[in-house]
C-alpha cells in the first residue's frame, strides 16, 4: 500500500516539482530512443536519402564527411551521422 504523504508547499513549488519531474523523464526517453534509433544504413538507403549518386558518397567517404563501417565486405553507416549532416 502507498502512503499519501501531505507537505505544505506552495502553487509554484508544486509547479516546478511537476515540471521538473516530467523533463526528467523526457530525458530518459530521449537517451533511450536515440540509442534504440542508432541502427546502421545501407549505402543504397544513405543514397536515397540524400538524393545522391554512389560516386557523391564515395567522395564523402573518401574525404571523412561520412565514416564508413565495414561488416564483412559490405559498408554502411550509422544513422545517428547520416541524420546529423545538411541536405
Amino acid at each position: 500500500m502507498n502512503d499519501i504523504l501531505m507537505l505544505q508547499s506552495t502553487k509554484e513549488e508544486l509547479v516546478e516539482e511537476i515540471k521538473n519531474s516530467i523533463i526528467e523523464e523526457i530525458k530518459i526517453l530521449f537517451e533511450r530512443n536515440k540509442t534504440e534509433d542508432d541502427h546502421l544504413l545501407t549505402r543504397k538507403e544513405v543514397c536515397q536519402y540524400f538524393h545522391i549518386h554512389e560516386s557523391t558518397l564515395n567522395r564523402w567517404t573518401k574525404s571523412g564527411k561520412l565514416k564508413g563501417r565495414y561488416v564483412g565486405n559490405k559498408i554502411y553507416y550509422k544513422s545517428s551521422e547520416v541524420y546529423k549532416l545538411p541536405d
